[in-house]
């Protein structure tokens, strides 16, 4: 998101007339673009709501859903705001609590404490005790292997660390279909007429 802001900012400085394909932008409207009729891209909606129903089938007893989260970025807040659309729809299935800007060591200390009905989402990448910002996916592990709380994922880098799996978006494919887009305009395609897509989630169980 901060990319495409700052590209739509400074490309008339920086980079005059050439065209923008963007990958991972969340809740991309055209007004995003206005006024920029050369760009093109792959827009990114991590399915909160899907992940959360499907957590709540595979742990019958959950109702308490713990989400991790942050609004100290555009990311953060995006997702945010999904997860409290999420649990508005899900209504009185749920119990949403937001625990937000949390260290690594303090998400540790409330799954400690963690409800017996509680399942785990993490929306934003968590901090160390420095404030350094964790690497996505070993964050996840560390989670999971301190707690008997069930971890779900949104995004594939998630998986193989302890995640019960989730419905997860795959960078891989939203980066295959942004290159494609590449490729397109290339060959000639106005960029304009090539349509913002967004890549959707697929279901994923996690063995380990």
């Amino acid at each position: 998101d901060d990319a495409l802001n700052f590209w739509l900012t400074r490309r008339d400085t920086l980079y005059p007339g050439r065209p923008i394909v963007f990958c991972g932008v969340n809740d991309f409207t055209p007004a995003r673009t206005a006024g920029s009729a050369d760009v093109a891209g792959v827009g990114e909606a991590p399915d909160v709501l899907g992940t959360m129903e499907l957590a709540l089938e595979l742990v019958p007893k959950a109702r308490t859903v713990l989400a991790f989260g942050s609004a100290a970025s555009v990311t953060g807040r995006a997702n945010l705001e999904r997860f409290r659309r999420a649990a508005a729809a899900l209504g009185r299935r749920v119990r949403p609590v937001e625990i937000l800007d949390a260290s690594l060591e303090s998400a540790v200390a409330a799954l400690a404490v963690a409800p017996a009905d509680a399942v785990v989402l993490r929306l934003a990448p968590l901090r160390n005790a420095a404030g350094q910002t964790v690497a996505v996916g070993p964050d996840v592990g560390s989670l999971a292997g301190q707690t008997t709380t069930p971890v779900f994922a949104l995004w594939d880098f998630d998986l193989g660390s302890g995640a019960v799996g989730g419905r997860v978006l795959r960078g891989e494919k939203q980066g295959r279909a942004a290159a494609a887009m590449v490729r397109d305009i290339l060959a000639g395609r106005w960029p304009g007429d090539i349509p913002v897509a967004s890549v959707p989630a697929e279901p994923v169980l996690d063995y380990v």
